[in-house]
């Protein structure tokens, strides 16, 4: 008996949902609602094989109890797929569910999976209902068009990511936005900063349907509460087809969500800046919204109930054939009807690998350059089913993983929050660091080539890493001498991720010094004075201040400075890992050597150069002997400054002579020499 058959033997799923399964995913019919506005009629379809009775109910307004019109749906017995029609009255704006009659005489009201827009939700328990809407339509549609290209990458080490919450992007007074902070309008008016800074795509934090958050309360939050607030990242989905509506300027309108954010990423895309969404497949806010539909089937369980590997109560069922046709659907709506550029997985190691695989392939057909990433960790406790995890980077090169290794080396966190890391202070082993610089980790997974790895030292999981260093090296940010640390810090962290091989990314707010401190002592989700997991705290503690202390304020340039540096030099994007092999090596730092050390240094013979990579995470000067002459030498990072051409005044860093470099104590430098 196969593991997937123990799955489904354990799940309670009926014999009628195993048999019409397959007929299912292979028919071509669309579920959801059809909406055709030439007849001004829908066709509505649900998966619902055990169900002995399936009816739709329409309502006129979102508020209304009673339907204005039931309609009983047809099943085929060969797929278990009920459909019916409604052209009388004309369906267009109305708001829907199902209710379902199942085998044992349960009646369940149901949300449509496939609800392309939905009614408001304002967190009262109930499934929500979708809303009836023409994708194609003038209401649906941003004024100015939809027509913006595609962001092409090359390879995907070119792309640099930068995660950031639609909300926490704007809603904090010191943004000075002209619409509603917090919305999708309001970010687009930020669009220009995120050009000047330079990065390649915006990962925004779930945008997808969440469940526990009031849509319709969007007033900013302050206070410093890290519990009982309406704020929510967004990590416990409701619908995997439909926007949220809190983002929304006006979210009870089901077409305005739909037109923002396709405006908002038509913007992004003008300004030839990527989309990725961050999706949530491999659990749900709760159960019922796909268990009431087909008992035992999407979810996957034990003999002890639902499983948990997610640590949210639940785990889809991705590898089976009705759960992964959801996935590849979704993920093809967004690339489809939104032009998303590419997605962020969450915990996309509980998800199978023939799923992820097929995903892309489905994402590809419409755009070939669109990239995945994702949570790799190796959760997955099931048994034989292959998950799309950090062991997959050996075998497939549709999708790169966060590369936690490098993290923990540079400045420890996951669960090691309260600990150091290279940058600061504490002593690394040159050799690790350095083949996770190059895209090569040899410790919690092995990658074949560079952009297998998502290279970051931060994500919205976690301390910021202004708040990592405050903590970790003991440094008060109210003390303005201890400021001048902390930015130095941070640019070592900035340094590291922008000028090592594989995929760059950064967690928004990083470049504003962004901090989530702890104003009301809570110990809960806390660490210090600082809060480390903001998903339920307040806008005063999530918002980016866009206002920091002045000496932060030289963190935007030297990040823009490294992006561009990143993005003009091949150097840093070779993609090819016998390539680096051949082109790098490691150098032996004078006072600290190769071993245990505070810092680190290697050269890659590239393009006709030799470029050399020097990092003194030490808080004295430290030297640095090369074997090759540093030949009509340029440095193109310094301790102040960095750039796509080479500094005219350098700053903390003295070549002495042709084979020496000095770098002042917290300091890294790109310099750049000529074979001879």
């Amino acid at each position: 008996m196969s593991d997937g058959t123990l799955l489904l033997h354990h799940s309670g799923a009926s014999l009628k949902a195993l048999i019409t399964e397959t007929a299912a995913a292979c028919s071509e019919q669309p579920f959801g609602a059809q909406y055709n506005r030439k007849k001004h009629s829908a066709v509505f379809r649900l998966w619902a094989p055990d169900a002995l009775s399936v009816a739709l109910n329409l309502y006129r307004t979102a508020a209304e109890q009673t339907p204005v019109l039931t309609v009983s749906l047809t099943a085929d017995a060969v797929t278990g797929i009920w459909s019916g029609a409604v052209s009388e009255p004309d369906p267009e704006g109305m708001f829907y569910d199902y209710t379902l009659v199942l085998s044992g005489g349960e009646t369940a009201a149901v949300l449509d999976p496939y609800a392309v827009s939905m009614a408001a939700s304002v967190n009262d328990g109930s499934a929500g209902r979708g809303a009836v809407i023409d994708m194609r339509g003038a209401r649906s549609l941003p004024e100015n068009g939809f027509s913006a290209p595609f962001v092409r990458l090359r390879r995907r080490e070119d792309a640099v990511i930068y995660e950031i919450s639609v909300r926490d992007f704007t809603i904090d007074p010191s943004a000075g936005t002209q619409e509603r902070g917090g919305t999708f309008a309001a970010f687009i008016e930020k669009i220009p900063y995120l050009q000047r800074l330079g990065v390649t795509h915006v990962q925004l934090m779930p945008v997808v349907k969440f469940y526990n958050t009031d849509e319709t309360r969007q007033a900013y939050e302050s206070g410093g509460a890290v519990h009982g607030n309406n704020y929510n990242w967004g990590y416990d989905p409701h619908n995997y087809f439909s926007p949220s509506g809190w983002f929304s300027l006006d979210p009870v309108d089901p077409y305005c969500r739909v037109r923002e954010l396709r405006r908002l990423i038509d913007e992004c895309h003008r300004a030839r800046i990527g989309v990725l969404l961050d999706v949530v497949y491999n659990h749900m806010a709760q159960t019922r919204f796909l268990d009431d539909i087909v008992p035992g089937y999407y979810f996957r369980k034990d003999a002890g109930g639902f499983t948990s590997d997610s640590g949210c109560g639940n785990d889809t069922a991705s590898e089976r054939a009705m759960m992964r046709r959801l996935i590849v659907d979704s993920v093809r709506h967004w690339v489809q009807e939104y032009r998303v550029d590419g997605f962020r997985f969450d915990l996309m190691g509980l998800i199978d690998a023939g799923c992820v695989c097929a995903a892309y392939d489905a994402a590809r057909r419409i755009n070939p350059h669109t990239l995945f990433i994702g949570e790799g960790w190796k959760m997955y406790s099931g048994g034989k089913t292959v998950c799309f995890d950090q062991h997959c980077m050996t075998s497939t090169d549709i999708a790169g993983v966060f590369n936690d290794e490098l993290r923990d080396l540079l400045r420890a966190g996951g669960m090691r929050e309260h600990a150091r890391g290279f940058i600061t202070g504490l002593p690394v082993h040159s050799e690790q660091l350095y083949r996770n610089m190059i895209g090569s980790p040899c410790r919690n997974y092995m990658a074949d080539a560079p952009g297998d790895n998502v290279q970051y030292i931060t994500a919205h999981d976690g301390l910021t890493l202004h708040d990592a260093v405050c903590l970790n090296c003991r440094l008060d940010s109210h003390n303005p001498e201890h400021r001048a640390e902390i930015v130095k810090r941070i640019k070592l962290g900035f340094f590291c991720v922008l000028v090592s091989q594989g995929i760059a990314f950064l967690h928004g707010g990083e470049e504003l010094a962004r901090t989530k401190p702890n104003a009301c002592g809570e110990e809960n989700d806390c660490i210090g004075a600082f809060v480390r997991n903001s998903y339920r705290a307040d806008d005063s503690v999530n918002g980016i201040c866009w206002k920091p202390y002045p000496e932060y304020e030289c963190l935007v340039p030297y990040a823009a400075g490294l992006i561009a540096l990143r993005k003009a030099h091949g150097v840093f994007r070779i993609g090819d890992n016998a390539r680096i092999e051949r082109e790098a090596s490691l150098i032996g730092c004078a006072d600290g050597g190769a071993g245990a050390s505070l810092c680190l240094a290697y050269m890659i013979e590239h393009g006709g150069y030799r470029w050399h990579i020097f990092i003194n995470a030490d808080i004295a000067e430290l030297s640095f002997h090369t074997e090759h002459a540093l030949t009509r030498a340029q440095v193109f990072a310094d301790a102040e400054r960095a750039g796509a051409r080479a500094v005219r005044e350098v700053r903390g860093v003295t070549i002495a002579d042709t084979h020496t470099v000095t770098l002042a104590p917290l300091t890294a430098a790109v310099v750049r020499s000529a074979k001879t």
